[in-house]
């Protein structure tokens, strides 16, 4: 363990180390952060992600700074202090990121004197219960010699087709199935009178009629949150999708509300795709609205997902396109090109329709969230980013089941995405057809604890962490 000596307390903290002042953040350092990062990593950072990141979290600035005497800043230590659930009990813990040190000053160990002033000023049981990261190889050893870092559970990574998911997912066509959108009438009004409420733990199905097979009815949908002030209208509904889940996610990040917004709707350059999935609660009237809503959100002519076309054609009106690798402006125009085919002439009133049927979905609370999930766009693959919901293994294959359809349409060959090994989700993502290959990344999941912190054994067993936790994707 970390031994803090004292705690250094008041609103300004300063220690003074040889010439050196160490200190927390102040306005007005942003320009020396980014011109440190210029000559650490012979590279230049936006000053919209420093912003974003590090000052308009919604978790607050957790920064110790090393300034030399000619008030150049030579030493950057921090992250974010997200909150957690810890059993139950909501802590905060700061994940380490973009630390840096001027390689000019590195004799004078500036950065381990940097370090050692953060976990003072900073962890401290009011405040921090540990720190996190997700270093490389020759960091981690860096941290191991000096700050404590310790391995947790490794970090599995995971790859999947669309076909490997759809051969273990329920239902097997994923969110929309042959009957629910035939334009035969007598097998629409079959399935409106057969279709009935799926639980999480049973597949039911619509009988077609005629002689046809019996068609399998999807149990969840898979609705789009396209825009920001969608994400604002279902804010209490990923609060109580967070708390509902607390028990399966005994050390976590609060995937609430707050935490969605930030971090997938208002980063400055990465486009994410945000879904929820819902089933009906009471049991009533579920076909009739499900089918609404499916026909609202489909073209007649196209499979494509409407809302998130819009959303990626809405890139080009954003500066931060020109950060888009070229695989990315493919991705782009492809959806532009669903979205040109699926709204064509009567826009407003299709926009209304669909918005109408969404309330309509969403009715008075009578839906909840069941899951939600994150995609992202990387090298031409689909990017499972984030992922939350209880521990069912029979909602898994359906979620995944509705992200191979979503392969399908959108025409991306694999997905992926890495999880602790020891995780619920990890051990679903094998049974619903996911493989294990080498992570490419070379992450080591590590932590740094202290006296007031939980034991090594018990994080190493109960952390979760994915994609949506780390600042690279």
């Amino acid at each position: 363990m970390v031994k803090l000596d004292h705690r250094v307390k008041g609103e300004s903290v300063e220690i003074k180390y040889k010439t050196y002042t160490l200190r927390e953040f102040q306005p007005g350092d942003e320009t020396g952060i980014l011109k440190l990062w210029q000559t650490a990593f012979k590279a230049e950072m936006d000053p919209a992600l420093l912003k974003w990141k590090h000052l308009d979290n919604p978790y607050g600035r957790t920064m110790v700074l090393c300034i030399a005497e000619d008030r150049e800043i030579v030493t950057f230590y921090g992250g974010i202090a997200f909150q957690m659930n810890c059993q139950g009990r909501t802590i905060h813990a700061v994940h380490l990121m973009d630390i840096m040190s001027h390689p000019g000053h590195r004799e004078n160990r500036v950065f381990a004197q940097t370090a050692r002033a953060f976990m003072k000023i900073c962890c401290v049981p009011d405040k921090l219960q540990f720190m996190y990261g997700f270093p490389g190889a020759f960091h981690y050893d860096v941290g191991e010699r000096l700050l404590n870092y310790r391995k947790i559970s490794s970090v599995k990574y995971w790859t999947a087709r669309a076909e490997d998911l759809l051969a273990e997912g329920l239902p097997a066509e994923g969110l929309l199935s042959e009957g629910l959108l035939s334009k035969d009438p007598k097998a629409e009004t079959d399935c409106k009178h057969h279709l009935k409420q799926n639980s999480l733990h049973g597949q039911k199905g619509c009988k077609a009629g005629h002689g046809r097979k019996e068609v399998p009815i999807p149990s969840i949908a898979m609705i789009p949150v396209a825009a920001i002030g969608e994400m604002d209208e279902l804010a209490p509904a990923f609060d109580q999708l967070w708390q509902a889940c607390l028990k399966d996610y005994p050390l976590s990040v609060a995937r609430d509300a707050r935490f969605v917004k930030w971090r997938y709707f208002q980063h400055p350059h990465n486009q994410y795709n945000v879904f929820v999935f819902q089933k009906k609660s009471d049991g009533s009237g579920f076909g009739r609205t499900l089918i609404r809503t499916l026909k609202s959100f489909f073209s007649s002519k196209s499979d494509t997902f409407p809302f998130t076309a819009r959303r990626m054609s809405e890139v080009k009106h954003r500066s931060a396109v020109k950060h888009m690798s070229e695989s990315k402006h493919r991705i782009a125009a492809r959806h532009r090109s669903a979205v040109d085919h699926s709204f064509t002439a009567s826009q407003p009133s299709a926009a209304s329709q669909q918005s109408a049927a969404r309330h309509r979905f969403m009715d008075k609370g009578r839906y909840r969230i069941c899951a939600y999930l994150v995609f992202c766009v990387n090298n031409d693959k689909l990017v499972l980013v984030d992922i939350l919901m209880p521990d069912s293994l029979t909602l898994f294959k359906e979620i995944m089941g509705c992200a191979a359809r979503y392969m399908i349409n959108e025409k991306f060959q694999e997905i992926e995405t890495w999880l602790p090994e020891n995780h619920f989700i990890a051990r679903h993502a094998e049974k619903a057809g996911f493989k294990e290959s080498q992570e490419p990344l070379g992450i080591i999941p590590t932590v740094s604890l202290f006296d007031h912190s939980p034991s090594l054994a018990w994080v190493t067993e109960n952390f979760y962490y994915n994609m949506g936790d780390g600042d690279l994707f």
